[in-house]
């Protein structure tokens, strides 16, 4: 077993950005991460729990931040794989900004 990492950018209210990261322990380097997450993300919203909090969200969406919130590590085992660890930063995030004010 390996471990790969999915990250992105969280959009807060307003401008407010943070770094999602979670780790996955998945089988070997060539396994296809973000396929197995969609096909776990697809049998969670056909369970129940799964039907019930998509309804309630109202969003349609199911992101990494809700991957991390709300997916069980059942549904990702029976893909698979498992979620190991998420780190969640808040700190100001810096985009492609030049610190280069003279030249």
């Amino acid at each position: 077993m390996i471990t790969k990492r999915l990250t992105t950018i969280e959009k807060g209210i307003g401008m407010d950005e943070s770094v999602l990261s979670i780790e996955f322990e998945v089988p070997n380097e060539q396994f296809d991460l973000e396929t197995a997450l969609e096909c776990a993300v697809s049998d969670f919203a056909e369970s129940d729990e799964g039907k019930k909090l998509i309804k309630e969200s109202g969003t349609g969406t199911f992101g990494l931040m809700d991957v991390d919130l709300y997916l069980p590590n059942s549904f990702c085992e029976a893909h698979g794989f498992r979620k190991l660890k998420t780190l969640f930063i808040d700190d100001i995030l810096i985009s492609d900004r030049n610190f280069l004010t003279e030249y």
